[in-house]
Formats: C-alpha cells, structure tokens, sequence
C-alpha cells in the first residue's frame, strides 16, 4: 500500500513538472509571438500585428508590453476605444509604466475629448519619470 501511495506521489510530481514546462513553454511562446507582433507593426501590418499580439495576449495574458503594443495598432487604426482598453490593460499589469499613461492621455485628448482624464494621464505619466529619475540621481549619488 505504501508503494501505491509513493507512485500516486510521483505521478503528482511528474504533473507538476509537465504543468511548469507547459508554463515556460508558453511564456517561449508568447515572446516570440510579441515580437512577430512589433515586426508586422514597424513594417505598417497594423492587422497582421493586431492578430498576432491577440495570439500573444492569449499564450500569456499577463504579457503587459502586448497590450501596449496592441493599443498602438488600435491607434493607429482609428479604434481608440480598443487601444483604451489595452492601455488600461497594460496600467493594471504594470502601475508603474509612464508610456502607457501617455498613450492613454493622448487617446483621451485627441480622440475621445476627455480633458480631465487627459490630464490625469499625463501628470501621472510626469510623476512616474520624475520618480524613475529620482531613483537614477540616488543611485548615481551613492555610487559616488
């Protein structure tokens, strides 16, 4: 019986193991699809890109510079709601990234006539290099 259980536990771990590469294997993934993505964009296939950078979005939906470079094909297709929604998406998975603000603010500004978000957007985006180049003084500062 003992032998049953230490082969039901092996078997656990084997599943453990399949599971992380499953992980890892679709991080690989989605990379590579993240970078198709910004190659059909640079080269003008804002749709080509939008599907690929979707398909990367999919393999790894905490993937954050895919929605940045997603909301941009969006803007530059004339559907600033979509690039709204992915630049949301990509302030909720990294709070601290002033580009997507700034892409927010000018989607706000430019196309949507929200001032006030406008605004918002682009005091915190100012707020957030401000504190980067904070950050950079005091490490230049102690390295001295």
């Amino acid at each position: 019986m003992f032998a049953r259980h230490r082969s039901y536990g092996h078997l656990a771990i084997l599943a453990l193991v399949f599971v992380s590469l499953l992980g890892c294997g679709s991080s690989k993934r989605a990379q590579s699809l993240l970078e198709k993505g910004k190659k059909q964009l640079f080269d003008g296939n804002r749709k080509g890109a939008i599907s690929t950078l979707s398909d990367a979005i999919k393999a790894d939906p905490g993937l954050q510079e895919a929605y940045v470079f997603r909301g941009m094909c969006y803007n530059e297709s004339n559907q600033p709601k979509k690039a709204l929604k992915d630049f949301t998406q990509a302030i909720e998975l990294k709070p601290n990234d002033s580009y997507a603000y700034e892409q927010r603010a000018l989607i706000y500004r430019n196309q949507l006539n929200d001032q006030a978000k406008a605004a918002a957007d682009s005091k915190k985006a100012a707020e957030l290099r401000e504190g980067v180049r904070n950050e950079q003084r005091e490490r230049y500062n102690a390295a001295r």
